[in-house]
């Protein structure tokens, strides 16, 4: 991500920072933290159409060293796919709304090497264990197991913003950042 430009600027924010910039800017009052360890990437590195370009919403993906999905933020579990059990929907107080999805194309896996950790309308604080894959089975039925994490509705948080190219650490590396009240 790149800080937020002045009001009035020309540029304007993309909702990625490069590697190492810091992800603290003027104005940001809540976060999301690492939902794996693994390397942070921008959607544009995940190389799916849907997702790459911003269909679902903003957001970034994380290519994954562990094997359970953990919540960025305390939310209300608010989707869960039983039949494929690949993806969950988050719902925070603020009304932000987060998708997280492991792997690309892995919902015609139809659930095989994935299991649900939480149930429907579960409080969830950030870092509680939400989903687990296998990698091993993602990787042999062809698929990539890269996980993203996507802000399907903003809800009343504003300028949020996404780190890549860094190393994440589960529950404890600030992958993102978003203002209140539409700031």
């Amino acid at each position: 991500m790149k800080p937020a430009e002045e009001a009035g600027s020309e540029k304007q924010d993309d909702g990625q920072r490069e590697a190492g910039e810091e992800l603290k800017a003027a104005g940001t009052c809540g976060e999301l933290k690492a939902f794996l360890t693994g390397k942070a990437i921008t959607l544009k590195e995940v190389n799916d159409g849907v997702f790459s370009e911003g269909m679902m919403g903003e957001g970034m993906a994380i290519i994954p060293e562990t094997e359970v999905v953990c919540s960025p933020a305390d939310a209300r579990v608010c989707v869960l796919m039983e039949d494929s059990r690949h993806a969950a929907g988050l719902r925070m107080d603020n009304g932000m709304e987060i998708l997280l999805h492991v792997g690309i194309d892995t919902v015609k896996m139809q659930g095989e090497g994935f299991t649900y950790l939480v149930k429907q309308d579960a409080y969830v604080k950030a870092g509680t264990p939400l989903i687990r894959f296998d990698r091993e089975k993602i990787r042999a039925a062809g698929y990539s197991d890269t996980t993203l994490c996507i802000i399907t509705d903003q809800g009343n948080a504003g300028n949020v913003t996404f780190a890549a190219g860094i190393q994440a650490e589960a529950a404890k590396t600030v992958i993102g950042e978003f203002g209140t009240d539409g700031k």
